[in-house]
């Protein structure tokens, strides 16, 4: 009987290799990433809410602001944390109906650390459409929001 010359891990490579596959995994996305728990969402009753997350992705601390705020520098109608419904292929801004820089009511801010996750809106939409969610933020810990970071589009049917 004639025996194969070959060495014990020699079919071992081969075989990995073909299990894995030719596609390299692509990154995740750094920076930071604000999402919502669906893309799409029903009306009904009682109605469903969306909930509006942040994720700091980088190696830094992030200053998310939490809250409606009138004067914003970043946002051009003057929030921090805004919803814009598409109407006929623009975004325009909901009016949420509260402005939270009160004397009673101070800004809320949220600092994450590096690759931490915070909720900083849940939003109950009765009306269906399209709509994403833009909040402001800056680098380092209680700083003047520079950016903006933007949802996907969710769906409200």
């Amino acid at each position: 009987m004639a025996r194969l010359g070959l060495a014990p891990g020699s079919l071992l490579l081969p075989v990995v290799l073909v299990a894995c596959g030719d596609k390299v995994a692509a990154p995740a996305a750094e920076g930071v990433i604000v999402s919502t728990n669906h893309q799409e969402y029903a009306v009904s009753s009682p109605p469903e809410a969306a909930f509006i997350t942040v994720e700091n992705r980088s190696h830094e601390a992030v200053t998310v602001r939490r809250c409606l705020i009138q004067g914003s520098a970043v946002d051009p109608i003057g929030v921090d944390l805004l919803v814009e419904q598409e109407a006929g292929g623009t975004w325009r801004a909901i009016d949420l109906g509260f402005d939270c820089q009160t004397a009673a009511a101070p800004r809320s801010d949220a600092v994450l650390a590096p690759m931490e996750v915070a909720l900083v809106g849940r939003l109950v939409l009765v009306v269906p459409g399209r709509f994403r969610a833009r909040v402001a933020y800056a680098r380092g810990a209680v700083v003047t929001p520079a950016d903006t970071a933007t949802s996907a589009t969710f769906v409200v049917r």
